[in-house]
């Protein structure tokens, strides 16, 4: 991965290990180096750990300069345990597979721009659907996290939240499973405690049986158009009077039957049968919207 432009890594250093690395102490961490001098200076600090220097720290302060931490670490970096011996693990190397995860076009992480393009009003599409289904998740998780997290401390903090609308197409492949009772699923917490943050919820899927029940509970509104799966239709008649309409769900004409729903709407006590037109951006008369 390339850093971004002047990239610059900051830590407090030693004029003493300065001079390990660089005779000349000029490679001083405290003033901002590049993460190709940082690699040089712990690596040059892990090598010469049995120098001078680390001797008489260690009786002067009773400890090493080098806590179990930072060893770890400086192991992880060369690819060393032993100090002055040969590279014999594979360290840092493990994480080459996370290098497709990362990007330097961006200045900052991914999620705080989503948060700032949010509260501009701005929409956000996240296309996952070509990448690996652990990443998909992963990424998922993390941005829905972060929104929620964020709006959470805006609502303990008692300030306004914009509100925001959460959109999932094939949903069943990253909600949680049905038999997940797990209330810290973020999917759960957004279904269960999303509307006093002002954040909504919209998913699609064709596997309703697989969803969480945790949020088929807290769905409020339902637009069912097909279901051929037995296992679908016995879901869908646990929730309001969908068992009156499943033998017609499960019988589907693609000619006479497209763009026909059930719906239930938070604010209709019955399901109702509906059709649906077809939506054209070209006949949407602008100016009505306004």
């Amino acid at each position: 991965m390339i850093p971004p432009t002047n990239y610059k890594v900051y830590f407090e250093g030693n004029d003493n290990l300065n001079k390990l690395v660089q005779e000349d102490g000029k490679i001083n961490p405290k003033n901002g180096i590049t993460l190709k001098e940082a690699t040089s200076w712990f690596t040059t600090i892990w090598e010469q750990s049995n120098s001078e220097f680390f001797e008489d720290y260690k009786k002067k302060k009773g400890h090493d300069w080098i806590d179990e931490d930072l060893k770890a670490l400086l192991i992880f970096l060369t690819k060393k345990k032993n100090p002055t011996g040969r590279q014999n693990i594979s360290g840092y190397l493990k994480l080459r597979k996370m290098k497709d995860l990362h990007t330097a076009t961006n200045e900052k992480p991914f999620e705080e721009e989503i948060i700032e393009a949010l509260a501009q009003g701005k929409i956000i599409i996240i296309d996952l659907s070509q990448g690996d289904p652990e990443i998909q998740k992963l990424y998922s998780e993390r941005i829905c996290s972060k929104i929620f997290n964020h709006s959470m401390g805006n609502f303990t903090r008692n300030k306004p939240n914009n509100f925001v609308q959460f959109y999932f197409e094939e949903a069943h492949n990253l909600f949680p499973k049905k038999e997940d009772k797990d209330m810290s699923d973020i999917y759960n917490r957004i279904a269960k405690e999303g509307a006093k943050l002002n954040l909504g919820l919209i998913y699609a899927t064709q596997e309703v049986s697989s969803i969480s029940s945790n949020i088929l509970k807290n769905t409020q509104n339902w637009f069912i158009a097909h279901l051929n799966n037995e296992d679908e239709i016995k879901e869908i008649k646990k929730y309001y009077d969908f068992k009156d309409f499943t033998e017609n769900l499960i019988l589907f004409n693609a000619t006479s039957d497209k763009g026909f729903i059930r719906m239930k709407t938070y604010s209709n006590s019955f399901v109702v049968p509906v059709h649906i037109d077809r939506f054209l951006a070209d006949e949407i008369d602008l100016e009505e919207l306004r």
